[in-house]
């Protein structure tokens, strides 16, 4: 065989093995990566939002995509187990075989109701505070186990589940019940102090009144019965007047 046929037949065989590469590449390309990666198969994603995940799921499947829960939040409006969000958005394409990522609902958040019995008024309020609650109202009782100034009872109990935000009644000690009292000096004081003052020395408070005095500061109590400093039965009623303009 010349030299010339030699060269030839040479080229002829490295043409015959990049035909084959090409050959291989573009399989590869066009038929195995299709394939492998769904390419070419675009589907809408289906909105899933507001629908429980066992319903996510099932819309999905058949659709070739793989549900990925990676994010939980409290909703109030969601049952737990709702779908809250989804990632890609509802309405775009995308290839089967991918992930959709879902943020799914575990209801509405609620806060432990501390344990306040004992505790110190101030203490109470502050645990409250702590916990997402607030005192609904303070109220006041007789107590012989427990001293003054601390937390007798309160509702709803320790340990109960509630929404942050709600309020909790709170019943504060005044210690033992005395026989008989003294009456306070109430005048030129608050009315929401004046009468702390009279249930704090046994008393209980009537009705209030109210009247105009241009010389007196507003929303203070200008008048109160039994005078101040006087002794009266235990649980007898105060009587005041309050400023208003």
């Amino acid at each position: 065989m010349s030299r010339l046929a030699r060269i030839f037949a040479w080229i002829g065989r490295i043409g015959v093995v990049l035909l084959v590469w090409l050959a291989i590449i573009l399989l590869f390309q066009f038929i195995v990566m299709p394939l492998y990666t769904r390419q070419g198969r675009e589907v809408e994603v289906p909105d899933v939002r507001g629908r429980l995940l066992s319903d996510a799921r099932a819309v999905y499947g058949p659709r070739g995509f793989r549900l990925v829960v990676d994010d939980e939040r409290f909703d109030a409006a969601l049952p737990p187990g709702t779908v809250v969000d989804q990632f890609p958005p509802p309405g775009g394409a995308t290839k089967r075989g991918r992930r959709i990522h879902v943020a799914v609902s575990v209801g509405p958040p609620f806060a432990v109701v501390p344990d306040l019995r004992g505790e110190k008024r101030e203490e109470a309020l502050f645990a409250l505070q702590r916990s997402g609650l607030t005192a609904d109202s303070i109220l006041y009782d007789f107590s012989d186990s427990l001293y003054e100034g601390l937390v007798l009872r309160q509702r709803p109990e320790p340990g109960d589940t509630i929404s942050p935000g709600d309020t909790v009644r709170v019943v504060v000690s005044l210690g033992p019940r005395p026989a008989r009292v003294v009456v306070p000096d109430l005048l030129g004081l608050p009315e929401e102090q004046a009468k702390y003052l009279a249930l704090k020395a046994g008393l209980a408070v009537a009705p209030v009144e109210y009247d105009r005095y241009v010389k007196e500061k507003n929303g203070v109590v200008v008048y109160q019965r039994p005078p101040q400093h006087t002794e009266t039965a235990f649980g007898d009623s105060v009587h005041l007047v309050v400023n208003r303009k």
